[in-house]
């Protein structure tokens, strides 16, 4: 929240659902009040799927398990940002 609004070009915030200070729900509300335009996307390692679901039917660009391999990673990148994938 602190970077964001020192007014620092950020092209995409990915957090955690589990945090220490705020959880990764209060820092995607701030986000999407604040900075709309700035594309949001979760990992976690919570398996209930309704949260995930949540995340994403709330604009999250997406919400990745973990673990997860490097293409699942570069794939949630690129689909929050809206760049295609790379062949």
């Amino acid at each position: 929240m602190d970077l964001l609004a020192t007014g620092t070009r950020v092209d995409l915030v990915l957090s955690n659902l589990l945090l220490s200070v705020v959880d990764g729900f209060t820092l995607f509300a701030h986000v999407k009040k604040h900075f709309p335009r700035v594309p949001f996307a979760f990992i976690t390692a919570i398996t209930d799927g309704k949260v995930r679901e949540a995340a994403v039917r709330n604009g999250a660009g997406g919400c990745l398990l973990k673990p997860f391999t490097k293409q699942d990673f570069l794939a949630l990148v690129r689909r929050t940002i809206g760049r295609p994938p790379r062949r």
